[in-house]
C-alpha cells in the first residue's frame, strides 16, 4: 500500500461517515414525513451536500500524484471532513422533536451547512493556487468559478424560498455540466492536470472539479 492509498483509506473513512450521516438522517426524515413534513428545501440541501462530498473525494484520488503525505496535509485533511461532517449533521435536525418541519431547520441551519462546503473549497482553491494561479485573462476559469460558487453563495445568502430552491437546483446541475466535459478546461485547470492528466496511470479518467 502507498502512502496516498494508506492517507485515502482514512480520508475516504471519514467522508463516508460523513455520506453514512446524512443518509441515515434522510432515512429518518422519510419514515417520521407524516409527523413532520419534508418539504422540499432539505432534500435538495442534502442532495447538494452528498454531491460536493463525492466532488471532493473523486478530485483527491483523481489528484494523488500531486499530493505529499505529511503532516500539514493529514491536518488540512483533519479540517476538511470536519467541515464536512458538520455541515452534514446540520442538514437534518438531530432529534425528532426539534422543528415541527423541516423547513423550519433549513432556514436556523442552512447558512452553517452552505458555510462549511464553501469554507471547504475556498481551502481546496488556495491549496491548488499555491501550485499555479489563474491569469486574470483566463475566461474559462472565471465561468468554472461562477458555475459553482455563484448558485451556492446565493443559497447561502437568500432569505427567499424561491430563490433557494433556484439556487440549490443550478448548484446541483453545476455538477452534471462540469462533468458532462461540455465545457473545455480552463488553462489553470490544465496546468494542474484538472483535464484527467493529473495522472497518466489514474482509473478515474474524466475531468475532475474545480477546473
Amino acid at each position: 500500500m502507498s502512502d496516498f492509498e494508506y492517507f485515502f483509506s482514512f480520508f475516504g473513512l471519514l467522508l463516508g461517515l460523513t455520506v453514512a450521516e446524512v443518509a441515515v438522517r434522510f432515512a429518518d426524515a422519510i419514515d417520521g414525513h407524516r409527523r413532520r413534513p419534508i418539504g422540499v428545501l432539505t432534500p435538495l440541501l442534502a442532495i447538494f451536500v452528498l454531491l460536493d462530498i463525492s466532488s471532493f473525494w473523486l478530485f483527491t484520488w483523481s489528484a494523488r500524484d500531486i499530493i505529499l503525505i505529511n503532516w500539514p496535509t493529514i491536518f488540512i485533511a483533519l479540517v476538511v471532513a470536519l467541515l464536512y461532517f458538520l455541515s452534514a449533521a446540520l442538514v437534518f435536525p438531530r432529534t425528532p422533536d426539534d422543528w415541527l418541519s423541516l423547513d423550519e431547520n433549513f432556514w436556523a441551519r442552512k447558512r452553517y451547512v452552505l458555510g462549511g462546503i464553501l469554507t471547504v473549497n475556498v481551502i481546496l482553491h488556495l491549496l491548488l493556487f499555491t501550485r499555479a494561479v489563474p491569469k486574470i485573462t483566463e475566461y474559462w476559469f472565471f465561468v468554472h468559478k461562477l458555475i459553482y460558487f455563484g448558485p451556492v453563495i446565493w443559497a447561502w445568502k437568500t432569505n427567499k424560498r424561491w430563490a433557494v430552491i433556484v439556487a440549490l437546483l443550478l448548484a446541483i446541475a453545476s455538477y452534471g455540466l462540469e462533468y458532462s466535459n461540455v465545457l473545455p478546461t480552463s488553462e489553470w485547470g490544465i496546468k494542474l492536470g484538472l483535464d484527467g492528466t493529473v495522472a497518466d496511470s489514474a482509473s478515474t479518467s474524466g475531468a475532475t472539479v474545480p477546473r
